[in-house]
């Protein structure tokens, strides 16, 4: 909100300048807040949708790697011409505007935004499509809140409003649909991110082991009940089939009868010791009822 609020204020200013000095300048003190809106979209929607993994160090470093050279060729931009290479002033109607022909580094910088943008905005319509109604809500909400002013932007950029860049008038949309998340959609009340972490804490303190596989019957998570069963890294088995795994699981799932049963009961060696396990196994359900995995409890009822 605060590179926002500085795009906006250095916005107002560069269209009430009548010299193209103090034009150039606004439009340079603009970029840093143009470069920081898209990568914050980006942290934003990766840490509120409760991603599993956050960006490493490095990661991160090379997100902030085109906003930093952005910055950098708009304000050396007199020496070389890549962002600008030229810039004038003209009347629009009553109007005094800065118009500017755009270089090479402008539009690279522009499809790394338009980039970063989408894979925020695709996470947001991921917790949309997937999630409850109270999640789903929020999400599309904030979705739309991002999209406005890109639109606008891409309207600015095709000609279609060559005079104002609409972008702003974009945010102006968003602050309404951010304003009524907030006051009426539970925006910083009810949070996914927090209920993945619930979640998480949740399956790992639980007294039981527990499995999750894909529809593959993938392993792509365990407790560390779960790893002391196994006997080895836990992360040795993430990504292999549950077969391998434990074998016994398998056939359980691979019976012949029509009903599967949803409590069976298996034997397996821990630490020398033959232990007998009652294994429950439970559909994980994403959007619209469909499967994406199972959810495999085993309580040790030796």
């Amino acid at each position: 909100m605060v590179a926002i609020a500085w795009w906006s204020v250095m916005s107002v200013i560069e269209l009430g300048a009548t010299d193209l000095a103090t034009k150039r300048l606004a439009l340079k003190l603009m970029y840093p807040a143009i470069g920081a809106v898209p990568v914050a979209w980006l942290l934003f929607a990766i840490q509120y949708t409760g991603q599993t993994r956050l960006p490493t160090r490095k990661e991160l470093a090379g997100i902030l790697l085109g906003p930093v050279l952005m910055i950098l060729l708009v304000w050396t931009n007199q020496y070389h011409g890549w962002f600008w290479s030229s810039m004038e002033l003209a009347f629009q109607g009553s109007l005094l505007v800065s118009v500017t022909e755009r270089g090479p580094a402008f539009w690279a910088w522009t499809a790394y935004a338009y980039v970063v943008m989408a894979v925020g905005t695709g996470l947001m319509l991921k917790l949309a499509l997937f999630s409850g109604r109270v999640y789903r809500t929020q999400a599309i909400g904030l979705s739309l809140a991002a999209l406005f002013p890109w639109g606008g932007n891409i309207l600015y950029l095709t000609g279609v409003s060559s005079v104002f860049d609409l972008t702003k008038i974009g945010f102006v949309f968003s602050g309404v649909l951010l304003g009524g998340a907030v006051f009426r959609r539970q925006l910083l009340q009810v949070i996914p991110a927090a209920r993945e972490i619930a979640r998480d804490e949740i399956v790992a303190s639980m007294k039981e082991a527990v499995i999750v596989v894909d529809e593959r019957d993938v392993v792509i998570d365990l407790n560390p009940q779960a790893k002391a069963i196994i006997g080895t890294p836990g992360a040795a088995w993430i990504g292999r089939p549950l077969e391998d795994v434990l074998p016994g699981l398998i056939e359980l799932r691979d019976s012949p009868t029509d009903d599967i049963p949803d409590r069976a009961e298996i034997t397996v060696p821990v630490n020398g010791e033959e232990r007998a396990y009652e294994v429950r196994q439970t559909p994980l359900h994403r959007g619209y009822g469909t499967v994406t995995g199972q959810l495999i409890t085993l309580t040790d009822v030796t």
